[in-house]
């Protein structure tokens, strides 16, 4: 992808998070600010790469949609700041790094 077309994506991926924002239900309290960063994390997660976005994308929304469920609906009082601070640096080193396949990072198993 061109680096112009790279900006566009990731634009519209910053747009689309904030517009889901805006439509979450009041008692989530979801900001504009979380949109963004939603979909900063939809363009680096599912969108950055090549081919077979589709999945990716369906995917990442599955996974945001489970645990938008478990966090606001089915266990609203439950501390889970540090599990997401965590699987959010992991994210973002995967991300900043690139993938690699589980065997080369197993060390070739």
């Amino acid at each position: 992808m061109t680096p112009p077309r790279r900006l566009w994506v990731l634009g519209l991926s910053v747009a689309l998070g904030v517009a889901l924002s805006l439509a979450a239900p009041d008692s989530w309290d979801v900001a504009p600010f979380h949109g963004a960063l939603f979909g900063s994390a939809l363009y680096l997660g599912a969108l950055r790469r090549q081919g077979g976005a589709l999945p990716r994308v369906a995917a990442f929304l599955a996974l945001v949609a489970a645990q938008s469920y478990v966090v606001f609906e089915a266990a609203p009082q439950s501390d889970l700041r540090a599990t997401f601070v965590i699987l959010s640096t992991w994210i973002v080193i995967e991300s900043a790094t690139g993938s690699r396949r589980v065997g080369e990072a197993a060390g070739g198993y």
